[in-house]
């Protein structure tokens, strides 16, 4: 018996010790999570008492169950917890508090979607997601009383998401032990800060120099100047020469504020709205807040920039949103809850395309940095986020990095791990790989970077005056010339979806058949992936009363010089080089799915005065519309003559043209209003 209560006893006062040892910790306010060392030796040491007695294995399992259901109340990571354990009293640090639910009476919401979201955002949420569950949770505003009761506590919010149900705020060490008590919330985790990866400054033969120069001697609609390089590197000039420029498509722009916004190149951007994340006012410009925006500048040029003979951005024809995300006058500008605020926002208003130039992997330093490891897809918050935009049919570019090569590991910078996310890299004018652009292939071993183009030595606007250029070289460059190009696809056909977007692109670029983690699917080609995307052909014969002459069985060409060289027609405006000298006037062509429904497809095109509707060579009878196959009521609409449709349905296929002629009767015509007798 001895020997028992001696082994017994020392069993127990090593236990004990611990034990105190913990409490000790938790009077002190010091949060601690076992180590896996100390929950080893405590299962060994409880395991010996068993052996010794079995008599008292039920009070000891009292007490670790006890020790271990306080240890598991912790709503935060033991890396957090040290953190915290090491940071000042009166310090702060931000970090993402996440809530259980959002509360009652949720309904209300999810049965009246355009009170959440705009209705541009429901008709693109709609090529993506059934009709009846166009908004979801994720939708659904974090819970004001939770936030009310955060505020209570003296902490300070910064941004509410409703995706993540999750605000970003600022707490200290002694708030962090009131919070983890509320029942509502879920967790603690710290917002990242990641440091501006910065190129190096190039040095003899590596001298990163203007590459763009003026060397086509091919006519095109417009001249290009020094931007002529980048936009035929990845072929948008041959789309902006069939008349395509993004019309109609919403872009957001986010990036670290947009200095002289005054810039020749940017005075015909549609801004549709801008808001500074940083600073949380409309100021994107360098105004009184944190941050300085010429990096902005450059890349909002590039993608909707138009200064003839200076340069012409990818889509300059788009309508904007500009985010201000990062503060660069910040040792680690970029906050990841910036982004997700802004992504939150954009998609509100119903972006349909995201451009992100975010050039960026050293973190802040700190334990809580993410690793190579975790460019998997699922890991940074901001990917998450990245994702769930794509998930609600909104498409999202992002820089892939300027980190360079690794043979160890990918040099990804998040969000550009995402799978649905495009990662964009970064060749010269020769479509060679820029040796700074970061490669794959992610932690979970996808292919990485998507598609390439050109960044290294571009032309972009500077901000040093309104009329000034520089030379511009980064994946940050890649990137917006890359992302002008889904809107030129949606200016054809709005149906698209992100994933068709992004498979289309993938193959028709110069590495389709063999993609790596260098180039991914390799330069983008714009024009061959328009024509992938299908187009309707059908050939009409329509006379106009006012021009027809019955003498001639034809009409007359009175404008002739006069015929405008953009085509009067907001629906698919166009400008030509010239106009054949038979050609009457202008006209639209549309198709619609139904009698009163809205066009589906719509494409200005050249009246011949023999009747034919021509395209801009004044030859062609080809129309083409940008629509799938199927059964069309085709409608003229003529700027000085009533506008006149199909009597029914048509019949148009991709492969051959359908012929409909009205001239041949009143039969042709729906309703009688629009034909008259001519002869």
């Amino acid at each position: 018996m001895p020997n028992f209560f001696k082994k017994l006893g020392i069993k127990l006062n090593i236990f004990f010790n611990i034990i105190v040892h913990y409490t000790n910790q938790k009077r002190a306010n010091i949060p601690l999570l076992f180590s896996s060392y100390r929950f080893t030796r405590i299962i060994k040491l409880f395991k010996d008492i068993v052996m010794i007695r079995k008599t008292i294995p039920v009070v000891i399992f009292f007490i670790c169950i006890n020790i271990f259901s306080q240890t598991a109340n912790h709503k935060y990571s033991g890396k957090f917890a040290e953190k915290i354990r090491m940071l000042p009293a009166n310090q702060s640090v931000l970090v993402w508090v996440y809530f259980n639910n959002k509360g009652k009476n949720l309904e209300k919401y999810l049965n009246q979607p355009n009170s959440v979201v705009s209705e541009r955002s429901l008709k693109r949420r709609a090529k993506v997601l059934p009709n009846n569950k166009l908004i979801d949770f994720t939708d659904i505003p974090v819970n004001s009383n939770y936030i009310k009761k955060l505020r209570k506590l003296g902490i300070k919010i910064k941004h509410k998401s409703k995706w993540l149900n999750a605000v970003s705020c600022y707490i200290n060490k002694s708030v962090l032990q009131r919070l983890e008590k509320l029942p509502f919330v879920k967790k603690i985790t710290e917002v990242r800060r990641y440091k501006k990866k910065k190129l190096p400054k190039p040095s003899g033969k590596n001298k990163t120099k203007q590459t763009n120069i003026q060397t086509s001697t091919t006519a095109h609609t417009y001249n290009y100047g020094s931007s002529l390089t980048q936009n035929e590197v990845i072929n948008t000039v041959a789309v902006h020469d069939q008349g395509y420029s993004g019309k109609g498509i919403l872009i957001c722009l986010m990036d670290a504020g947009f200095d002289k916004l005054s810039h020749e190149a940017l005075q015909n951007i549609n801004i549709i709205a801008a808001w500074d994340f940083v600073n949380d006012d409309p100021d994107v410009e360098n105004g009184t807040g944190q941050g300085e925006g010429s990096h902005g500048t450059s890349t909002l040029s590039q993608i909707g920039g138009f200064k003839e003979g200076q340069i012409i951005g990818t889509s300059f024809g788009a309508d904007y949103l500009l985010a201000k995300t990062e503060n660069t006058e910040s040792e680690t500008p970029v906050e990841e809850d910036n982004w997700v605020a802004a992504s939150e926002w954009a998609d509100s208003i119903g972006a349909d395309v995201f451009s992100t130039s975010l050039g960026y992997l050293d973190f802040d330093g700190t334990q809580n940095d993410y690793t190579f490891a975790d460019m998997d897809g699922n890991t940074a918050t901001i990917t998450i986020a990245a994702d769930l935009s794509v998930k609600k049919g909104i498409i999202v570019f992002n820089s892939a990095g300027n980190n360079g090569f690794n043979s160890s590991h990918n040099t990804l910078n998040a969000p550009a791990d995402g799978d649905s996310v495009v990662a964009i890299g970064a060749v010269n004018s020769s479509k060679v790989r820029a040796s700074f652009s970061s490669v794959g292939p992610t932690a979970d071993g996808r292919i990485k970077p998507d598609l390439m183009a050109m960044g290294d030595g571009t032309y972009a606007a500077s901000n040093s005056s309104i009329t000034s250029y520089r030379s511009f070289s980064g994946t940050s460059a890649s990137c917006p010339l890359a992302a002008g190009v889904p809107a030129l696809m949606l200016e054809k056909d709005y149906s698209l979806t992100p994933m068709q977007i992004r498979d289309i692109l993938r193959s028709t670029a110069d590495h389709s058949t063999s993609p790596d983690n260098l180039y991914g699917w390799g330069t983008i080609d714009a024009l061959a992936a328009m024509n992938q995307i299908p187009s309707v052909l059908v050939q009409v014969k329509i006379y106009l009363e006012g021009a027809y002459n019955t003498s001639t069985t034809e009409m007359n060409t009175d404008l002739g010089t006069k015929i405008p060289l953009t085509s009067p027609y907001s629906e698919n405006v166009r400008t030509i080089n010239s106009i054949s000298a038979n050609i009457v006037d202008w006209v639209l062509v549309q198709l619609r799915d139904s009698a009163n429904g809205i066009a589906v497809a719509s494409k200005s095109a050249l009246l011949r005065n023999d009747g034919r509707i021509v395209a801009d060579d004044g030859t062609t009878t080809d129309i083409k519309l940008d629509t799938p196959a199927g059964d069309y009521f085709i409608v003229i609409k003529h700027r000085n003559h009533l506008t006149v449709m199909s009597a029914a349905k048509v019949a148009l296929n991709t492969s051959s043209s359908t012929i409909y002629d009205f001239t041949t009767g009143s039969n042709m015509f729906y309703g009688i209003e629009g034909a008259k007798q001519l002869n």
